[in-house]
């Protein structure tokens, strides 16, 4: 072929010419092949964030034994997890695709990857789980082409801390006739290290604490105070000239084909998502399933019948707390003292 001079342009200028144009071409096509490529990634990365940072916000919001179900439902007939199998990067995760979990929808082209076991305070009793911290791994893939991407995110989720009983009512001194007109009651408090006694306040969070087995106790008499304590607070007085009382709270207990009795102490809520309020004068009988929380347990309500009360419609009572015998006098101070929560601190 024969090219004619056009201007001073040759034959070789135009082959030059025409191949910078198809590599031009090949180069921009590339460019954009590679930008295509490249904002599908970042969709599919932001995607896959966004499932995985709601995911662990609705975690968050959740009550800890409401994220405990959900994770642990291994029930073929309804669970959305499926468990991966043992070996490579996933092993002991459980993963789940095209569903809702947690409360967030799993979109098509995303697979979701948990790891939510116990790490801290975590043991079985009776068959039953407990735990106070869940370290929770979560992994979001995606495929983008050919390969498969995914981001990562680390948490963990810790057991509500709440108190271990109902506020001792001193109220109810007055209400089962234990207080006279005239008397008076002083909360105390027992110091291991000395062996004493001293006036304290209803306000002190040392006052009692039933899971070391110090429970809340308060003296009633029509003595004079400094008849009572000496100025530092220490209880002197003879026990002929005060009565000492000890706080049953609300609780709950199972027999357990007569050989252990499992006590443990209830809350109740509204609504399982927000963390667990002291019962008040609310009857247990008029209160849903639903509604009652248990903590340090080992044992499932299965309904109210099982839920024995201790004072009807009242938040516990006063028994007398003279010794240990006074205290078993009364059938629920009985239960209590030889329950994981006794025998009640007394000298």
């Amino acid at each position: 072929m024969n090219f004619k001079s056009e201007k001073g342009a040759t034959g070789i200028d135009i082959v030059i010419a025409i191949g910078i144009i198809l590599l031009s071409v090949t180069v921009i096509s590339m460019i954009y092949v590679n930008t295509i490529f490249q904002s599908r990634n970042v969709t599919r990365t932001a995607g896959a964030t966004r499932i995985a940072t709601n995911i662990l916000e609705n975690i968050e919001k959740m009550a800890y034994d409401e994220f405990r179900t959900e994770y642990g439902n291994d029930d073929p007939e309804t669970t959305p997890w499926t468990i991966v199998n043992p070996g490579g990067e996933f092993e002991n995760y459980k993963s789940t695709t095209n569903t809702t979990v947690f409360g967030t929808r799993i979109p098509k082209g995303y697979t979701v990857y948990i790891y939510g076991e116990p790490t801290y305070g975590s043991h079985l009793f009776q068959n039953e789980q407990f735990d106070l911290v869940r370290d929770i791994r979560l992994i979001v893939t995606y495929k983008v082409g050919d390969a498969t991407e995914k981001v990562e995110f680390t948490s963990s989720k810790k057991r509500e801390i709440i108190p271990d009983i109902n506020t001792p009512n001193v109220d109810v001194l007055a209400n089962q006739r234990l207080l006279s007109a005239g008397e008076k009651f002083y909360p105390i408090k027992y110091i291991d290290d000395s062996g004493i006694y001293i006036k304290t306040t209803t306000q002190d969070s040392e006052w009692y604490n039933y899971s070391n087995k110090k429970w809340a106790l308060v003296i009633v008499s029509n003595e004079n105070e400094n008849e009572l304590f000496d100025l530092n607070g220490k209880l002197i007085a003879d026990s002929s000239k005060y009565t000492r009382y000890a706080w049953i709270p609300r609780f709950y207990y199972i027999n357990d084909s007569g050989e252990n009795i499992f006590s443990e102490f209830v809350y109740l809520t509204s609504d399982l998502t927000t963390n667990p309020k002291a019962i008040g004068e609310q009857a247990l009988s008029s209160v849903g399933d639903s509604a009652v929380l248990k903590y340090n347990s080992y044992v499932n309500i299965k309904s109210n019948a099982e839920i024995a009360t201790n004072m009807g419609n009242k938040t516990g009572k006063w028994i007398e707390a003279t010794n240990k015998a006074k205290i078993e006098e009364d059938n629920y101070g009985k239960i209590l003292n030889e329950s994981i929560y006794g025998p009640c601190e007394l000298y």
